[in-house]
């Protein structure tokens, strides 16, 4: 009897700490699609915007906790149709917004990336080209900040009571890049025809969740799908674009109804593309079959037909009291150490682009400016940091949100699928999101077997945090999901 008596205790404490909140909903999305040409984003040389494939958006789900009529806590996730999103750019944001409402709390202000490449630089670059139909850096964030940031006002005043539900399904969108060979190098997008090649580094995640949100009349307000494959089907254009979600977007409207705001969020791809690697012409016969669909459709159709698996089960099992928790932290991650070898290697190309900018102030193009200020200039830096003594740390920005079952949890990084998926693996939450490329500058973070590996997106120059930072990370986000579990 006493021991039933303990278990009861037990059960009513733990209960009693688990509060239950209402939940009020509020969208908007807005359509950033500069009317002039901008230098778009994603790769090593300048491309400056010839026309517009697709409308470049933002998406906003505003979500407040509730109890007793007051609001005890908030998440309002952004997606941007862009490559990443740069710290200051957010953290823009986030002062207009709050400028504008101060009822809204910058740090419950979650902005991500769809990772397409073909859409407007955030950050200020290389000098343009001059002319009257050219949109400078300047001009462009200034803009984009301000109608983000009143599409948050305005999904933040929109707010109304809401049920909640979430899926799960799985279904394969992006797949591994990164080719490893008998002779122990790895290459992205490595050709798998070579008789040296043996496999791809990492496994796919073949992981789609969704989250659900209806107004109490039963209308579907907002969808947010995390899936683990960036928007980079036609990157290499000079055109704006917002890829392979632009397309899903409006299968998904069509489905569900226009006013539906779907909010993408990118899981754990940093080693992933949406090009098939190899069977590509079996792959291609069948979109053929299904009517010649282009490789941005067919993954729409993919998406579309996973979410509305998920709906079919999610409309049956609505919830309206619900834990809900936001915690924000920074945490200080290990840096790689550059080496000596690393350190000549940068040093050398970095002189021979300071050259050309010298011998040719204005024939050189821009973007040997970025690769020997950015690219390889900063390896330079961090060397002879590291020289003189200091330690750094990398500062990473993680939310973890917590909503009912789901913890959603994110980072600044292009993730590899190894990090996500040991996330998934320890959480407490019956299911963890774990989104990438969100409210910081993104920078690859390779496994330690890829750092082996080499090849871009393991290299010094475009990962800056050692494979023991990274799994610092790891840990302080199931720190993080733990704590708002208890």
């Amino acid at each position: 009897m006493k021991k039933i008596t303990l278990i009861l205790f037990a059960i009513i404490c733990f209960a009693s700490s688990l509060t239950a909140a209402e939940l009020k909903v509020g969208t908007a999305k807005v359509d950033l699609t500069p009317k002039k040409s901008v230098p778009l984003w994603g790769q090593f040389n300048l491309r400056l915007s010839q026309g517009v494939k697709s409308p470049i958006t933002a998406n906003v789900c505003a979500i407040e906790a509730i109890e007793n009529d007051k609001g005890i806590d908030a998440a309002i996730f952004v997606s941007v149709d862009c490559v990443h999103v740069p710290g200051e750019f957010a953290q823009i944001v986030r002062n207009k917004a709050t400028a504008k409402d101060d009822s809204i709390l910058p740090e419950k202000i979650v902005l991500f990336a769809t990772h397409t490449h073909t859409a407007p630089t955030l950050y200020i670059g290389p000098d343009l080209p001059q002319g009257e139909n050219i949109e400078n850096y300047a001009e462009t964030i200034e803009t984009m900040t301000t109608q983000i940031a009143d599409s948050i006002v305005a999904a933040w005043q929109s707010k109304v009571p809401a049920d909640f539900s979430w899926g799960l399904e799985q279904v394969v969108i992006g797949e591994s890049r990164r080719a490893c060979y008998f002779d122990g190098h790895t290459q992205m997008y490595g050709n798998p025809d070579d008789p040296n090649f043996s496999h791809y580094e990492n496994p796919t995640d073949p992981d789609l969740g969704t989250l659900f949100f209806w107004n109490k009349e039963g209308k579907l307000l907002s969808v947010v799908v995390n899936v683990a494959c960036p928007s980079q089907v036609v990157e290499g254009l000079s055109v704006l674009c917002a890829d392979h979600w632009d397309v899903t977007r409006a299968k998904l409207n069509e489905r569900f109804g226009e006013d539906l705001v779907i909010v993408a969020c990118l899981g754990p791809a940093g080693d992933n593309s949406p090009h098939p690697q190899y069977r590509k012409e079996a792959l291609a016969r069948m979109r053929a079959l299904r009517g010649n669909l282009d490789e941005m459709t067919e993954i729409a159709r993919r998406i579309d037909r996973a979410v509305a698996d998920s709906y079919e089960c999610a409309v049956l099992d609505k919830m309206s009291d619900i834990p809900f928790s936001h915690q924000f932290e920074t945490l200080p991650l290990n840096m790689r150490i550059v080496t000596e070898n690393e350190y000549k290697n940068a040093k050398s190309k970095c002189d021979s682009f300071k050259q050309a900018l010298i011998d040719n102030p204005n024939k050189t193009p821009a973007e040997v400016a970025f690769m020997a200020i950015g690219w390889y200039g900063k390896v330079v830096e961090r060397y002879e940091s590291q020289q003189s003594g200091k330690v750094e740390t990398f500062p990473a920005d993680v939310h973890v949100v917590r909503i009912g079952d789901i913890a959603v949890a994110t980072n600044q990084f292009e993730f590899f699928v190894d990090y996500g998926m040991r996330i998934k693996a320890r959480s407490p939450a019956m299911a963890t999101f774990v989104v990438q490329l969100a409210d910081g500058d993104g920078a690859y973070m390779p496994t330690d077997k890829a750092i082996r590996g080499g090849g871009y997106s393991a290299v010094i120059e475009s990962a800056p945090v050692s494979a023991e930072g990274a799994q610092e990370l790891v840990e302080g986000t199931l720190r993080m999901i733990e704590e708002v579990w208890k």
